[in-house]
């Protein structure tokens, strides 16, 4: 039993699964470090936790209700700027039993991820963001064509050859094409 007011934030970073799948791992931890940064600058001094591999909770110990409506106020008001949708639930409680408030905010979060999977916005947002990061680097000159031969097995002459499109960045070298392919 919690005896004195707390706050409890969470969210659900939607897709996360998808996006290690079709982006990779990297792409997929870069999500996580964001909303987490995020999680960071809202709640800083609160405790912090990641669970259930996709999403995040902040326990606002000794907050007020006024302070803590804030805080979430603050968080929305950001999460325009990450590059992911994510769900949330919330709840300010006055004391109570910290397993019964985590319950109570786990259901709201369902709610608001019920909602938004319903409407589909978070696929839109981030193919759109990814659509716009491929669009630049295309202007950035960044892809590189290789040709490669076709060989015929038995008399070893080249019979034709195909045209390989690479996405290359500094500093980390070249993309798979899984990474660029499926926004294309």
């Amino acid at each position: 039993m919690i005896k004195k007011n707390f706050g409890i934030f969470t969210a659900d970073i939607l897709g996360l699964g998808r996006i290690n799948r079709e982006l990779g791992y990297e792409n997929g931890n870069a999500r996580i470090l964001e909303v987490s940064g995020l999680f960071q600058r809202v709640f800083a001094g609160y405790s912090i936790f990641r669970y259930d591999s996709d999403q995040i909770l902040a326990v606002c110990h000794d907050t007020g209700r006024e302070d803590f409506q804030k805080l979430v106020k603050y968080f929305k008001e950001q999460m325009s700027d990450l590059s992911v949708e994510v769900s949330i639930g919330y709840a300010w409680f006055s004391d109570g039993d910290l397993v019964t408030a985590l319950t109570t905010v786990h259901e709201y979060l369902e709610k608001d991820k019920q909602r938004l999977l319903a409407n589909n916005d978070y696929d839109g947002k981030m193919r759109r963001q990814l659509t716009d990061r491929i669009t630049q680097q295309m202007k950035d000159g960044n892809f590189r064509v290789f040709l490669q031969p076709k060989v015929d097995a038995v008399s070893e002459e080249v019979v034709g050859g195909e045209a390989l499109i690479r996405l290359y960045t500094e500093g980390h070298g070249y993309a798979a094409p899984s990474f660029f392919i499926p926004v294309m």
